[in-house]
């Protein structure tokens, strides 16, 4: 079990750096290409992956809001939404190399499971959805495969028609399954 100190430490340091980010994304000091001279990526990957050592089952999109909120209490103008939306896309972006680099969690996966946005502001959800789904992968390879092909077939057939009757699909459904008997 993790003690108060522990936890303690590791909400300062969630904070410290997500106060970090809202509060230089709110003066525009958001990295470039290459260039971070404030460190924000090791910051925001540093977020994702005390969350994640601490088990902390949190939104970070309502940690944005509080520390966005201090600082316009501090500085007396608002962080707009923009720019706490812009910090979490950031997180998330390191929340997928983490995924993928750190825990091993295949492309695909990581960037299904990011698709949806409450899972990329939960970072220990999405950890374990991409574990999860992984798992179910490798357990059921051939039902998924058979579920590809299948998805695939409909896919092609659908991108051959362009102005054919529902009538005609049956009949061309019908003559397929007639002859591959």
């Amino acid at each position: 079990a993790r003690g108060a100190s522990s936890n303690a430490g590791a909400l300062v340091a969630i904070a410290d750096r997500i106060d970090s980010l809202v509060g230089l994304f709110s003066v525009g000091l958001v990295p470039k290409s290459t260039a971070d001279p404030f460190a924000l990526r090791r910051a925001a990957l540093g977020v994702v992956q005390t969350v994640i050592a601490a088990g902390y089952n949190v939104d970070l999109r309502d940690m944005v809001r509080i520390s966005a909120g201090s600082i316009a209490d501090q500085t007396g103008k608002d962080v707009p939404l923009d720019v706490q939306d812009a910090v979490l896309e950031f997180i998330a972006k390191r929340l997928e190399g983490y995924l993928l680099d750190n825990v091993g969690i295949r492309d695909d996966v990581v960037k299904t499971v990011l698709k949806v946005k409450r899972n990329e502001r939960n970072v220990v959800l999405a950890r374990a959805l991409c574990e999860t789904i992984s798992a179910m992968i490798n357990e059921d390879k051939e039902k998924i495969d058979m579920a590809q092909e299948a998805h695939s077939r409909a896919a092609r057939l659908l991108n051959s028609i362009k102005d054919v009757s529902m009538d005609e699909l049956v009949k061309r459904e019908v003559i397929e399954e007639t002859v591959d008997l």
